[in-house]
This record gives structure tokens, C-alpha cells and sequence, in this order.
């Protein structure tokens, strides 16, 4: 359905030649496209498997999942918390 309307929306055509364009000339950066991918694919993975195992726990495991590499990091002895200098002992 996107793709009927990205040929039939004048807007939307003019949006994306702006993306190549941008990506062409480096203006636009790799990894914001990058981030729009990963984003709809958090959101596909979410639709397929929140009606097998329910919201809270779907939820629990991305809170889990995004939050642990950082104390897996502050175990290594190289995390920086906000900034600050301060380093978590472990």
C-alpha cells in the first residue's frame, strides 16, 4: 500500500530522490537510514511476537535486552556514566 501511494504522492516522490540525493553527497547521514530499518524491524518483530507471549513480557525482554550490553560494558570497566567520568566499579 506504501508503495501506491509513494507512486501516486507527488510529496513523497520528492522525498525520497532528497534521501538518494542527500546520500549521494554524504549530507545525509548512513545511519539515520540505518536506524529507520532496525526501527521497522523492532516494530515487525513486536507485531509477530507480542500476541504469542503478551505485551509486559515482550516488553520486560526489550527493556532487558537494551539495558544489559551497558552492564556488560560497566563490567569490562569501560562505561562513562552520562559523561561524568564516574566509573561503575564491578
Amino acid at each position: 500500500m506504501l508503495t501506491i501511494v509513494l507512486l501516486v504522492n507527488q510529496r513523497m516522490r520528492v522525498g525520497v530522490k532528497k534521501v538518494v540525493w542527500g546520500l549521494r553527497n554524504h549530507d545525509f547521514p548512513r545511519w539515520y537510514i540505518l536506524g529507520g530499518i532496525l526501527g521497522g524491524t523492532i516494530v515487525g518483530v513486536q507485531a509477530s511476537v507480542v500476541p504469542l507471549v503478551g505485551v509486559a513480557l515482550f516488553t520486560v525482554a526489550a527493556v532487558a535486552g537494551q539495558s544489559e550490553p551497558l552492564g556488560f560494558s560497566c563490567r569490562l570497566h569501560v562505561c562513562d556514566i552520562a559523561g561524568w567520568g564516574v566509573r561503575v566499579a564491578a
